[in-house]
């Protein structure tokens, strides 16, 4: 019987030690098992006679351009925690009748920058030093040497109002080793459909991971695992359902 495929795996990710779901994926692009092994060759009268093969390696490698924040984790062996964060803001406001401008939020002490502004409200022209050259009252920044209608723009740090969703990536911290199943369909040359569930029984994630945020086009995603033996020797099992 002869096969066709033109699908990717809907992914379940186990957590090895407890075969725990750790996370589930039915949105990847693609899906690809790969093995590589080492060969030797002896030799007679300089022609190849009997192979030796060894050190069967294997990778599964995951892409996409829709996924779960997890994968961040997971490939990176980070945290992933909630907690407040100290969060970056800029303003550009233009100066009242009392020379006078209001900010959306109280600053953290020591952490309010203020820069007059030139007309494409980006470039700075000088910056605005605390009490020589205006007070500020909680969220409001009255001044001295500017006068109305002068624009100026602030950088200031405020806490998060909630825990906000952070990632910790750390030079000494990497992913740990997982279980991988795969399920997907295949067509016989029938026009049936069948099904094939791949079992990975050990792997581990590669801890190279780009993100790019780009305006020319979507970012794509690659989670790579290397294969490892389990303690059965077994890197892999396919199973077809007929």
């Amino acid at each position: 019987m002869n096969y066709a495929i033109k699908d990717a795996c809907d992914v379940f990710l186990l957590e090895r030690s407890t075969r725990k779901p750790r996370l589930y994926s039915d949105y990847a692009n693609s899906t690809n098992l790969a093995f590589t092994s080492e060969r030797t060759f002896a030799r007679a009268k300089g022609v190849n006679k009997i192979a030796f093969d060894s050190n069967r390696e294997g990778t599964f490698n995951i892409e996409f351009e829709v996924f779960d924040l997890a994968w961040i984790s997971i490939l990176l062996g980070a945290t992933d925690e909630k907690e407040t964060r100290g969060l970056i803001k800029r303003e550009v406001l233009t100066l009242g009748v009392t020379k006078n401008a209001t900010l959306t939020e109280a600053p953290k002490v020591g952490s309010l920058a203020v820069f007059t502004v030139d007309r494409d409200n980006r470039t700075h022209i000088a910056e605005q030093t605390a009490t020589t050259d205006y007070e500020i009252t909680t969220t409001e920044l009255t001044f001295t040497s500017l006068a109305e209608g002068d624009k100026i723009v602030v950088y200031y740090m405020v806490d998060s109002a909630a825990p906000v969703r952070t990632f910790r990536i750390k030079s000494d911290k990497f992913a740990g080793n997982y279980i991988i199943v795969g399920k997907t369909e295949i067509k016989n040359e029938f026009g049936e459909l069948e099904f094939v569930e791949l079992e990975i029984t050990n792997c581990t994630p590669k801890s190279n991971m780009e993100i790019s945020f780009s305006t020319d086009g979507v970012t794509n995603v690659s989670a790579e695992f290397d294969l490892l033996a389990d303690e059965n020797n077994e890197m892999a099992i396919m199973s077809i359902i007929e």
